[in-house]
């Protein structure tokens, strides 16, 4: 999940709000009690003193076993969340990481060709779209599929990916 917040001059924070979902409502609750009572930050400086700084975001992660070892989705979803937050250098980190960890996952090609195309590096986001595409990636967000055409169309390249189609239970 994901939540934004800003902080204030003492290092609190204030207007804490849930900015995409886990999926579960507790956990949500559970996340924005935690990160509004418990969390600190350190405020920004301008002159030499603090300020009030709008707009933070960070991706709160839930696990059951403190001791476990991250895994491939863990680092995708980091990567999301940097994507979002505009942070594309460590988006790109985290999603190669992703990738060498397991690279099965459509969605983690698509995301990590969108951080390079934001980075400026066509190319390679070329090959990663290509690599969704052979992946058969499902992606849920029509945003996403604007994104990719909007890239084939510039790169006159042919469309690689058709959206999913709404089908009712029947498959109809």
């Amino acid at each position: 999940m994901m939540v934004s917040y800003d902080v204030e001059v003492d290092g609190s924070l204030s207007s804490v709000a849930l900015v995409r979902s886990s999926g579960v409502a507790r956990l949500d609750d559970a996340a924005l009690w935690c990160v509004s009572t418990l969390w600190r930050n350190t405020p920004a400086i301008d002159h030499g003193k603090p300020v009030r700084s709008a707009g933070h975001r960070a991706v709160v992660r839930f696990t059951l076993d403190h001791g476990a070892q991250e895994t491939a989705l863990d680092f995708s979803w980091r990567g999301y969340g940097h994507l979002e937050s505009g942070e594309y250098g460590d988006a790109l980190k985290a999603l190669t990481q992703s990738i060498a960890m397991d690279g099965s996952s459509g969605d983690t090609y698509f995301y990590r060709g969108l951080v390079e195309l934001m980075l400026g590096d066509n190319a390679r986001a070329h090959d990663d779209f290509e690599q969704a595409a052979r992946l058969k990636v499902k992606l849920p967000d029509m945003a996403d599929w604007t994104l990719l055409a909007d890239w084939a169309a510039a790169n006159q390249h042919p469309a690689v990916l058709t959206p999913p189609r709404t089908t009712n239970r029947d498959g109809i």
